[in-house]
């Protein structure tokens, strides 16, 4: 997926590669976003927490750990339509 997409519907390009990271990876922990991605560690968990509250991501804790799932592509698709009307 090219980001441009991504930032048209108002992600940053910091939010972009990590939604594009977690569409890649599926339910992920914080490492494998940050060698993924190429964001920085210390800006990743920032960047997840806009993602969340704009509906692109899932928190998960399992075994004490957190670990993130990106939100369907379908989300995209409504927030495009939503743009366009």
């Amino acid at each position: 997926m090219d980001i441009s997409i991504l930032e048209e519907i108002g992600l940053s390009p910091r939010e972009a590669r990590i939604y594009q990271a977690l569409l890649k990876l599926g339910l992920t922990t914080v490492s494998a976003l940050v060698k993924t991605s190429g964001v920085p560690s210390s800006k990743v968990y920032e960047t997840i927490d806009r993602l969340a509250v704009k509906g692109f991501v899932n928190t998960i804790e399992r075994q004490g750990k957190k670990h993130f799932q990106p939100s369907p592509p379908e989300h995209i698709l409504s927030l495009i339509d939503e743009r366009r009307e």
